[in-house]
């Protein structure tokens, strides 16, 4: 049954920039300039005439007067129109959990929680890998990453099996891509982080496969400057997981009509549950691996190594790191060398931020600074 959309506030949600991207990425051209209220589309005899301001007040009639024309070229519903024109500005990831738990397309609170915190990671790894690609990226997260991630919306969950959509829009294409590149001018910075979702997507999936049949976590480690990270690894291999156990997961890319891309139009990738645990430890190597900035150390002292005229000197700090005791060399030099020492002595706690980072079997702090005592009940 066919079904007139009439809803004015529906209506009133189509922007003019994306039904006119919608309509040329389907094959209508513009016939003649638009003037400074409509622009004409033609395709097969058929016409389509669009409002360029919402301003107007038959805004809505006229965008009602453009799905039907719609329905009856495409042989489709006007909801589905609208659902679509409603994307057309924006990049679509698609995840999709389907497994026993899912056949009626209904997934439960918890479950349902767990995917839609995962996919906010996801999308938080590939913003910051299109920052500065890393192993890890602990607390601290770049600032531009964390505002796209303000902008990131979830869309209406879809039919097929469960599956939950996360929305990021992008500005459409006023120049050709390639010109642009010409120019040296960069794609906006959401559509590159799409971009390096779908590169991390592939590098992790081809890894996973190296490293199930070798043993090496060196494809992971080659692809880390395609945006695969420990962050990434976590959110992609506990999405399919549930009652302890692993399940597969499939991870689709549409882009938007409004900025088109050379490639294809979808790109799937699927995270198989013999990817997951491979994952898994990925991500637990690349955390113990990686570098950690702003560390704070506390801790006794339990070593000192410094030589009879040296003004530099080592120190060992007995800190906490994941849970676990392990003892931090740092280098300190003059007040701050007999700040340790006095630590040592009195058996005071010592303080001191820096970069955290693993050195073969041992931890090292790097670029010590804020180094203070701190009393036993601190």
């Amino acid at each position: 049954m066919k079904v007139d959309v009439k809803d004015r506030d529906a209506l009133n949600s189509v922007r003019p920039s994306d039904i006119a991207s919608y309509l040329r990425s389907r094959g209508w051209a513009e016939q003649g300039m638009p003037n400074r209220i409509r622009a004409y589309f033609v395709r097969d005899d058929v016409e389509i005439a669009i409002p360029l301001t919402t301003n107007l007040r038959d805004f809505p009639q006229r965008i009602a007067d453009a799905l039907r024309t719609l329905e009856l070229v495409e042989e489709r519903d006007q909801t589905e129109i609208l659902a679509d024109l409603s994307l057309t500005s924006d990049d679509v990831v698609r995840i999709r959990i389907a497994d026993a738990e899912t056949r009626d397309g209904t997934l439960s609170l918890e479950r349902a929680a767990q995917v839609v915190s995962r996919t906010y990671d996801m999308m938080l790894a590939a913003a910051c890998a299109t920052v500065d690609p890393k192993l890890y990226y602990p607390s601290r997260k770049p600032q531009r990453a964390m505002d796209y991630m303000r902008n990131i919306r979830m869309g209406q969950t879809e039919r097929g099996s469960f599956v939950i959509t996360a929305l990021s829009r992008v500005s459409p294409e006023l120049m050709r891509a390639d010109e642009a590149r010409e120019l040296g001018i960069p794609e906006p910075f959401e559509r590159q982080v799409t971009g390096t979702l779908a590169g991390a997507l592939g590098a992790a999936s081809e890894a996973a496969v190296t490293a199930i049949a070798t043993g090496e976590l060196k494809q992971f480690e080659a692809a880390v400057d395609q945006g695969v990270s420990a962050n990434l690894c976590d959110a992609i291999s506990g999405m399919g997981v549930s009652d302890g156990r692993w399940r597969d997961v499939e991870i689709g890319l549409s882009w938007a009509r409004s900025r088109p891309t050379r490639g294809n139009a979808l790109t799937r990738f699927l995270v198989t549950a013999d990817m997951a645990p491979v994952l898994q430890e990925t991500a637990r190597l690349f955390k113990s691996k990686s570098p950690r900035d702003d560390f704070e150390l506390c801790g006794p002292v339990v070593r000192l190594n410094r030589g009879p005229e040296d003004r530099d000197g080592d120190v060992t700090i007995a800190g906490l790191i994941d849970d676990a005791t392990r003892s931090v060399v740092v280098s300190l030099t003059g007040d701050d060398y007999r700040l340790a020492v006095r630590a040592h002595q009195d058996r005071l706690p010592l303080s001191v931020t820096g970069i955290l980072a693993k050195q073969g079997r041992r931890f090292i702090l790097m670029n010590p600074t804020s180094i203070h005592l701190l009393n036993l009940e601190e």
